[in-house]
């Protein structure tokens, strides 16, 4: 605001209306402040296998066109996922100009696959904008939450007589326990057949509070042959014996193997007259 006063010089002063001598001016701002946003608010994307790596994607927008050039801060955030074990960390940040805001711009982060039977995991990519700007975030949307999503299926090659693969699988705890639990482990016929296309496998694994910090393993014989037949399935389940069976996490408490079906046509042996 600013205000226009008037006057009158002596001796005529005192004609000025004290009531009306002032005129008030309140410049209105008509630019629409922009307002910084990151979507979606929560995605959930599979973890994948060693060499069949995903990520996950996010945008961030502007609400409006900016006056002059803005920066928007993004950085990703541990919540039961762990940076550099189970995702990428990533920060980094995006410019939006008066030309190109009207576009949103992506923040994209690697997802680390493993082999381990384990929870769901998440993270949070963050947004943020430096002072004197940094109220232009919208704090309903200045966060997107990734759950990695444990798919694990692997796949192993079936083999040829002679030459016999394995699959194996890691089971691991998330915290020490008071004392000593015992993680039981069978496989499963799904379409594959136990004894024919892979061994039977069963037996315990023992976590206790000085070990627990260390996956252990789980290894099943794969039965090459020299049929021609589909990829066939079997799965590796995990349990644990009352008390204490609701320690495991359904949604990783089994792990699929896929036999993947490699024959390479055999030559026929026939006699010529």
């Amino acid at each position: 605001m600013f205000a226009i006063d008037i006057s009158v010089a002596a001796p005529f002063a005192s004609i000025v209306d004290a009531s009306a001598s002032s005129s008030t001016v309140t410049i209105r701002n008509t630019l629409v402040q922009p307002v910084a946003r990151i979507s979606p608010a929560s995605q959930t994307v599979d973890e994948g296998l060693p060499g069949q790596p995903t990520s996950a994607g996010a945008q961030v927008s502007l609400t409006a066109q900016p006056a002059s050039d803005i920066t928007v801060n993004f950085t990703t955030r541990d919540i039961t996922a762990t940076a550099g074990a189970d995702y990428t960390a990533t920060s980094g940040s995006l410019t939006f100009t008066p030309a190109n805001w009207a576009g949103p711009q992506q923040v994209t982060v690697g997802i680390l696959p493993d082999v381990l039977l384990e929870a769901n995991e998440t993270f949070a990519i963050d947004i943020s904008v430096a002072a004197p700007f940094a109220s232009i975030v919208d704090a309903s949307a200045s966060s997107s939450t990734v759950t990695i999503r444990n798919t694990l299926v692997q796949t192993v090659d079936e083999g040829l007589p002679g030459q016999p693969t394995s699959a194996g699988a890691q089971v691991s705890l998330t915290a020490q326990p008071a004392s000593d639990i015992t993680v039981n482990f069978t496989t499963r016929d799904i379409t594959a057949t136990a004894g024919a296309d892979y061994t039977a496998t069963s037996g315990s694994l023992t976590f206790t509070p000085a070990n627990w910090a260390v996956p252990q393993q789980v290894t099943v014989g794969i039965l090459p042959d020299v049929l021609r037949e589909a990829n066939e399935m079997f799965a590796i389940d995990i349990s644990v014996a009352a008390p204490f069976a609701s320690i495991v996490d359904p949604s990783a408490s089994s792990s699929t193997v896929t036999i993947r079906n490699t024959l390479v046509q055999v030559p026929r042996v026939c006699f010529w007259q």
